[in-house]
């Protein structure tokens, strides 16, 4: 089949993409066949006409009579594209809900079959399967997952109180078959055999064989006490599989499991007729399954790890599933590094997009392994394997700003600390060894202190001195008023994904553990969350829940150094609609982290320090509380929105453009601000434009249009 040599002629060609052909005809000449960064497979074309030719399959043109497009895939992202709908989640149900009328002849028809399809979801292959008019209620061969167990450990089977309980298991009716089939393995005999009740005193067929009713002398030993059960269960026979196939696999068994990891490997590989008989080698009794399978050949004192990965790589599991089990094999104490060096490639196969990128792949396998380490308390480092180079990209961003400003913050560390009063210096140093020392018993601090205190100052210092080591500090606010106050100050709903709601209950935040936000979370020294007491105390417990779930511990902010600021004289945590009582609910005091925090007070006045009687008249303000009005006659007050645009922006003022830009109105109401903002546009000198913003390419312009209307951001 050749492709079309005018598929560009017309626009409305499928293969035409802003001029360019999407399958990429004509493909270059080459003599032998290539694979390219990407894994594409670039075939063999010797002649200038073979430019034109569609891949194609003999075999498959044979059998289908018709063209099939023929291509190769073998690249983790493309088998991840085809088959991505497996993780879409389950199938979503189409429902309605009405009020019942008292008529109910009125009510509307239900039509069951437009709402199976609406409500039905085929993932690509399943559609195809369809299409194709294949089975979907049945598979081919059928597989039989078989039970393991040690003597004894077997799981019971609950019947109805009339019919007969037994706990015989697949195992023991293995080890109870026919002595004519004494040389076939465990899984041999459930794929080639299918178990029938039998009655006395039936006729069995050539291709039938009863099980014992005796229990051997070897079974009566070790299942002496489910003895009385065997001997009550129904007697079965076992016929020879005439019609179809079937795949028999042991269950999977983690090698920390023991003896039982040791009598599954037995089972696999010979033919037993009791737990005895798998322990006799030979005919030498041995007393635990281990030593008989060493003795057996099936392993030694080294690789037991090896054979359990290759195993699992022989049954196709998938990378995620070979990285946990990697991890649990040095958990229970297998040399690591000959295990990575042997397998790194096949645990690391979903993350090799391309053939360069070899180490970068390693190093996402292995922060994978290091998350499933961490679940023991372990990390890479405990079983020698080499820590990954890569980071994710929040916190790339957070390294190079440290790199590019190292010398800054030194600098501004220094200058900050010389400025320091003495009680800001003891409450620096305390709260810099409480938190650099990792034994330390409080890493969980809050800084109070009334207004003009130092406050800002004094975090400021300690943030400085923590980016001077180059160690990543995160700093918020409960407002973006004080986050700005810092540099890469952000607000704490934007940084932790607190969801904004009017309840404010079991907040839960929307940042997933596994995402680039997390990881920043997770690598970040110390949380420093300025303006605490305005926030409510479910925010602050959401921040907390996150970091546990980050770290996947339960301590304080999951072990994360925190320190709170602010001062609970000033504003309160706003409940609408609600009292004092609701609102002293709210506050983070109420919440059942405070207890664990430790207080640091700042007490001297650094805003006002010469001019103590003013600080004594804003103190008193902030400790009272009888709700007394006080008087405030050194400062000019207005309740006219007027009057204020008079002072602040008077004629004069507006043709001062620098000047302007140093006066701000401020107000607590949308309502007041636009209002206020009508007022300075109308007495500015010149013509007011309105401009409007539209999405529109880069290539196009904003038209300018109408005069003398007001302008408002959006």
């Amino acid at each position: 089949m050749l492709h079309h040599q005018n598929h560009l002629s017309s626009p409305n060609n499928r293969c035409n993409k802003n001029g360019e052909c999407i399958y990429g005809f004509p493909h270059a000449q080459q003599q032998t066949t290539t694979i390219d960064d990407f894994g594409r497979i670039h075939w063999r074309r010797r002649h200038a006409q073979d430019a034109w030719v569609v891949s194609y399959c003999p075999t498959l043109l044979l059998f289908a009579d018709c063209h099939f497009h023929f291509d190769v895939v073998f690249t983790s992202s493309v088998f991840s594209y085809l088959y991505k709908y497996f993780f879409k989640g389950p199938d979503v149900a189409f429902f309605t809900i009405t009020n019942e009328p008292t008529v109910p002849s009125s009510l509307p028809p239900i039509n069951e079959i437009a709402d199976y399809q609406k409500a039905r979801y085929l993932s690509a292959p399943e559609s195809a399967w369809r299409i194709l008019g294949f089975q979907t209620t049945r598979k081919e061969p059928a597989v039989d997952c078989l039970p393991v167990h040690l003597p004894g450990e077997n799981t019971p089977q609950f019947r109805q109180a009339n019919e007969e309980r037994s706990c015989t298991s697949l195992l023991d009716r293995y080890f109870l078959r026919s002595s004519d089939l004494a040389e076939i393995t465990y899984e041999e005999y459930y794929e080639n055999y299918i178990l029938y009740r039998y009655s006395d005193g039936e006729a069995l067929q050539s291709h039938e064989f009863l099980e014992h009713l005796q229990i051997g002398m070897q079974i009566q030993l070790h299942l002496s006490h489910v003895f009385r059960h065997l001997l009550g269960t129904q007697r079965k026979k076992a016929r020879r599989r005439i019609h179809g196939q079937k795949v028999a696999r042991i269950n999977m068994v983690a090698l920390r499991t023991g003896e039982l990891f040791y009598l599954r490997a037995l089972l696999l590989h010979r033919a037993a007729s009791s737990f005895v008989d798998l322990r006799t080698i030979d005919g030498h009794l041995f007393p635990s399954f281990h030593e008989a399978a060493c003795d057996f050949g099936l392993f030694d004192n080294g690789n037991e790890g090896f054979l359990t990965m290759q195993e699992a790589i022989d049954c196709l599991r998938t990378p995620s599933q070979l990285r946990f089990l990697f991890a649990q094999i040095i958990l229970e104490g297998y040399p690591a590094m000959p295990l990575w060096l042997q397998f790194r490639k096949k645990i690391s196969e979903d993350h090799s997009m391309f053939p360069t990128n070899e180490s970068l792949a390693f190093d996402y396998s292995l922060q994978k392994i290091a998350h499933h380490l961490s679940y023991a308390g372990r990390s890479l480092t405990d079983f020698g394997l080499p820590n990954p180079t890569i980071h994710s990209v929040d916190i790339e961003k957070e390294l190079l700003f440290l790199a590019e400003h190292q010398s800054r913050f030194r600098a501004e560390f220094a200058a900050l600390l010389d400025q320091l009063n003495d009680e800001q210096l003891h409450i620096f140093y305390a709260i810099r060894t409480l938190i650099d020392n990792p034994h330390s018993e409080c890493h969980h601090i809050f800084l109070e202190g009334r207004p003009g205190r130092g406050k800002t100052f004094l975090i400021k210092t300690l943030v400085a001195s923590w980016q001077a080591e180059g160690k990543i500090v995160i700093i918020v606010g409960t407002s973006a008023l004080s986050a700005i106050a810092y540099t890469r100050g952000r607000t704490a709903h934007y940084m932790f994904g607190i969801p904004v709601n009017d309840e404010c209950v079991h907040l839960r935040s929307k940042i997933s553990p596994t995402s680039a936000r997390a990881d920043l979370i997770r690598s970040t020294y110390v949380i420093i969350w300025d303006e605490l007491p305005m926030a409510n105390k479910a925010a602050w417990e959401c921040v907390h829940h996150l970091c546990c779930e980050i770290n996947e511990n339960n301590h304080l902010f999951g072990n994360i150094a925190f320190i709170g600021a602010g001062d609970f004289r000033q504003v309160a945590p706003v409940v609408s609609g609600c009292g004092e009582s609701a609102t002293l609910a709210a506050s983070v005091k109420s919440s059942n982290l405070w207890s664990s925090m430790r207080i640091f007070s700042l007490q001297t006045s650094m805003r006002c320090i010469n001019d103590t009687e003013y600080t004594t008249f804003v103190d008193k303000i902030g400790e009272d509380i009888s709700g007394t009005r006080r008087q405030l006659p050194l400062l000019q007050h207005t309740t006219n929105i007027t009057d204020a645009a008079n002072f602040l922006f008077p004629l004069e003022i507006l043709r001062m453009l620098q000047l302007c830009l140093s006066r701000a109105f401020l107000s607590p109401r949308n309502v007041f601000v636009d209002e206020f903002n009508d007022i300075i546009l109308h007495r500015l000198p010149d013509a007011i434009r309105t401009l409007f913003y539209f999405p529109c390419s880069r290539k196009s312009r904003l038209t300018v249009s109408q005069n003398r209307t007001s302008a408002r951001p959006h």
